[in-house]
């Protein structure tokens, strides 16, 4: 890449060995706090959408309601 990039290389592999010694490791990791600060606001986003259909996902359900 360009080298000016914010994630160390050195400091990712650490991250990644420690995950792969832990006991109980993420399904789901995102290094670094670009690629952290994306993913947020993509998450965010849809749990905003989640949430305003909530009603609609749940109306699916046997003997429930109709929207």
């Amino acid at each position: 890449m360009h080298g000016t990039q914010p994630g160390d290389p050195a400091k990712a592999g650490d991250a990644i060995l420690a995950v792969a010694e832990s006991p109980n490791p993420p399904s789901f990791l995102v290094l670094g706090s670009d690629a952290f600060n994306a993913f947020a606001a993509v998450a965010n986003a849809q749990r905003t959408e989640l949430d305003q259909w909530r009603d609609v996902s749940l109306s699916t359900d046997s003997g429930g309601e109709r929207p």
